[in-house]
């Protein structure tokens, strides 16, 4: 019976793993403090074992007419993960200073429920976790065995189709609209592989000195002082 399990086992990773998906997402995030709400189009492409997150902020796909092209790494935000390493690498930016990151999946302490409901015709599971001060709530299918998802989302057995995020600051809400499988496994190169890179700890040490920075920095005649966000999707700042 162990030895029967295994072979099924054994099985289906050789069948994620000669696979090819592809996903995209609807991306609505609000900034609450200055009611900006931001509507884009965001894509997942992987492998089982590399894969790579676009936003389109550009809107460059929809201008171009394509739709299975990832787009320059200077004009839309690129993620970029190594699943079975459990490294994400990113770009991110401080006071229009850009840093090249090394971040880990493992940080997702994953709590599953029973709540249920179909995206795609797909049966899906609720999960939900904290993440960096963050609360999310998730659903996944695992009728698609690629332990991926959106942005940074990872760790689940199976492909995250939704995610949403509310409090004081923002709201998030990415939900799958397409989703493609390729019965053959795509080379999926990393657009990091050359850059000077530091690591996710290093970039919130910077973030914080910057931040300390602006709580003195005055912005208008009557001595007033406008500190920087201590984050957005995830907080940097824990005071």
């Amino acid at each position: 019976m162990k030895k029967t399990l295994f072979s099924i086992l054994i099985l289906l990773s050789l069948k994620t793993f000669s696979q090819t998906y592809e996903v995209e997402y609807s991306l609505e995030q609000t900034a609450k403090n200055i009611n900006l709400i931001t509507n884009i189009k965001a894509y997942l492409k992987g492998n089982g074992k590399y894969s790579i997150y676009e936003e389109d902020f550009e809107r460059s796909r929809t201008n171009s007419g394509t739709d299975s092209e990832i787009i320059s790494l200077n004009r839309n935000p690129i993620l970029y993960k190594e699943i079975l390493e459990k490294k994400i690498f990113f770009k991110d930016q401080i006071r229009f200073n850009f840093f090249d990151i090394l971040d880990s999946t493992s940080v997702f302490k994953w709590e599953i429920q029973k709540d249920t409901k179909t995206i795609l015709n797909y049966k899906c599971q609720k999960a939900v976790c904290e993440f960096r001060s963050r609360k999310y709530e998730v659903y996944f299918t695992t009728e698609l065995t690629f332990s991926d998802g959106p942005w940074k989302f990872y760790g689940l057995p199976g492909l995250i189709l939704e995610v949403y995020s509310n409090d004081n600051v923002a709201t998030f809400h990415f939900i799958a609209e397409k989703i493609k499988i390729k019965n053959e496994t795509e080379n999926i190169k990393n657009p990091y592989i050359n850059k000077e890179l530091i690591t996710f700890d290093d970039y919130v040490n910077i973030y914080r000195k910057k931040y300390d920075e602006s709580l003195y920095r005055v912005v208008n005649e009557n001595g007033e002082t406008r500190p920087m966000s201590k984050g957005f999707r995830e907080y940097f700042i824990h005071e």
